[in-house]
């Protein structure tokens, strides 16, 4: 909640920005115009600390990971493919010379 470079009142909307989308999420819009329309009643988690320290980074982090585990039961997939990852590696490899 409290940022690391104050610029201009610029954290302030960063803050309000994020809580109107968790409201848009939550109750969505009504309106005469269906492009303009959104269903609401969309579940997200909004989570908060006072400052952004390497602690907290490390528990978001943890906290991430263990939400991709418990789904990755539930779905009964594997999601730390290590072989997986060794051919997005691999491919890299050959896809690094053709972007220099």
């Amino acid at each position: 909640m409290r940022t690391l470079n104050p610029v201009d009142g610029q954290h302030d909307l960063l803050v309000a920005n994020l809580f109107a989308q968790s409201k848009a999420l939550a109750f969505g819009q009504q309106s005469e115009q269906p492009q303009r329309v959104f269903p609401g009643n969309r579940p997200s988690s909004t989570i908060l600390a006072d400052r952004l320290t390497p602690a907290v980074l490390g528990s978001l982090v943890a906290l991430y990971e263990h939400s991709v585990f418990t789904q990755a039961t539930v779905w009964e997939i594997n999601p730390f493919d290590q072989f997986g990852v060794e051919l997005g590696k691999v491919l890299a490899k050959q896809i690094l010379p053709e972007l220099r």
